[in-house]
């Protein structure tokens, strides 16, 4: 696995955030927030919250199921570990947060979407120690709040500009993340694997 293939799992995920968040009201993880960027906010802030600790669980688990010499089990597990860290950020945003979730969607959204699940599984695969795992998942956290913060921003500034008819809407959004991702595709090789 490589860089540029985290990087595939973090502009997939954006991509799906950021359509559930603006064409879908049922969809919408977050109470009384009915601009597009305050939402990619709060589900930058649970991202922050779940991918680190869905990374480091997820390599203790991987670590004690290679252990045992069930391996064939992690995909199942790293999913169980999900369903358990997804309540949990829910619980502690509603007591400290001012994003308040809001149930199917945030739910939905969260244990739907690929970067959870896909940065665990290359945290587990690639990482040697709970440290390293830790910094992966916080790294990815991070990169995957910037970019969903960066791609609402965009989104939201592609609906008040001048495109013509045919472009507007998703036609326009899926060229400019085509754009973003050939940019962010220059970053690839920088640090050596």
């Amino acid at each position: 696995m490589s860089l540029s293939s985290l990087l595939l799992v973090l502009l997939s995920t954006v991509l799906a955030s950021v359509v559930a968040l603006a064409s879908r009201p049922a969809w919408r993880p977050f109470v009384a927030v009915t601009d597009l960027f305050e939402a990619a906010k709060g589900l930058a802030l649970a991202f922050l919250l779940i991918v680190p600790a869905a990374c480091v669980l997820s390599w203790l688990m991987g670590t004690l199921l290679q252990v045992q010499d069930v391996t064939y089990l992690r995909t199942v597990t790293f999913v169980a570990i999900l369903l358990v860290i997804v309540p949990l950020a829910e619980a502690a945003m509603h007591k400290w947060s001012r994003y308040l979730p809001q149930k199917p969607g945030f739910q939905l959204l969260t244990i739907a979407n690929a970067a959870a699940p896909g940065v665990a599984l290359l945290a587990d695969l690639r990482m040697d120690t709970v440290l390293g795992a830790a910094g992966f998942g916080l790294g990815a956290g991070l990169a995957l709040a910037l970019l969903l913060l960066a791609f609402a921003a965009m989104y939201e500034r592609l609906t008040h500009l001048d495109v013509p008819l045919v472009f507007r809407g998703p036609p326009v959004a899926l060229v400019t993340l085509g754009i973003m991702a050939l940019g962010f595709m220059g970053f690839v090789g920088v640090i050596r694997e």
